[in-house]
């Protein structure tokens, strides 16, 4: 079976593939199409805003990034739906490049890659596994994150030290707005699912609690042989099928709306035909026309 080119393997290629042209014209690429504010802002040079995250000069940042698209970022490509992820990449993408350069207006700084993706990517696992949305049964994936960042957040503390401050600040800008960008998107993850939990119970909801006690007492085949042989042996036929079948699916009949058991009685029919419908089936449908007249 041929495995399924995901968009988070074809960013790899893509994005390991500019930087290794890049290596080999001696870092030309990333001048030209890298962020560098004094010539975005004065030279009106706008294509950098769109072409600075496929070239890096920094080193653990393309490592940060190498890790969290080959480790997690199929684990959230499957998440969100191979068709909304890449959405989702492109758009972060531009968003933390944005906010990053108007933070560093006033400062002639040149930077570029995927870290503030990277981070949201990281950010984004780590809430849904936490919340159980994604499974994560993987000791070395956690101890891959911890480490990976702990080797960006180390790198970056050198670079400040030796060359200044100023050097590092467009990458936690870029870092910071993945984070918070990942909190937003979680939190209307978790509020469409709850809303869609509540949306579930409602339907359910509608049966009192007493329905809820009969069904329990009902499922009971023991209960249901003794009520209808000993207290109500005139509609013992109504139930005599059901006395052997287990207690899940007494619980789903129940459940289930008058359409529904409609739909269910009719594709029986078309199986098997309305002569092998049971008496209380055959009941049902007179009940239900009855009721349309």
């Amino acid at each position: 079976m041929k495995k399924k080119l995901t968009f988070s393997l074809f960013f790899i290629f893509l994005y390991g593939l500019t930087n290794a042209i890049n290596i080999a014209a001696d870092g030309l690429l990333f001048e030209k199409f890298a962020m560098q504010t004094e010539s975005f802002f004065s030279n009106i040079e706008l294509w950098r805003i769109f072409t600075f995250s496929f070239f890096t000069n920094s080193m653990e940042g393309f490592v940060l990034f190498l890790f969290t698209f080959i480790f997690i970022s199929n684990k959230i490509e499957q998440f969100l739906g191979n068709r909304i992820f890449p959405i989702f990449i492109i758009l972060i993408t531009f968003l933390t490049g944005t906010i990053t350069t108007i933070t560093m207006i006033k400062e002639n700084v040149s930077f570029g890659g995927l870290e503030g993706t990277s981070f949201f990517i990281i950010s984004i696992y780590v809430m849904l596994s936490k919340n159980n949305f994604i499974r994560n049964n993987t000791i070395s994936l956690n101890f891959g994150i911890i480490t990976s960042l702990l080797i960006w957040f180390g790198i970056k503390y050198l670079i400040a030290t030796e060359y200044g401050f100023i050097n590092i600040i467009p990458s936690f800008v870029m870092a910071s707005c993945g984070i918070f960008i990942a909190l937003l998107i979680f939190l209307q993850i978790n509020y469409l699912v709850k809303k869609r939990i509540k949306e579930q119970k409602a339907k359910v909801s509608n049966k009192s609690a007493a329905d809820f006690v009969g069904y329990s007492i009902y499922a009971n085949p023991s209960f249901r042989k003794y009520f209808y042989e000993k207290i109500d042996p005139k509609n013992y036929w109504l139930v005599k099928e059901k006395i052997g079948k287990k207690t899940e699916d007494l619980f789903a009949e129940n459940l289930l709306t008058d359409e529904e058991k409609l739909d269910k009685i009719l594709d029986k029919i078309n199986q098997i035909g309305q002569a092998n419908l049971t008496k209380e089936e055959v009941k049902f449908l007179n009940k239900y026309s009855n009721k349309l007249q």
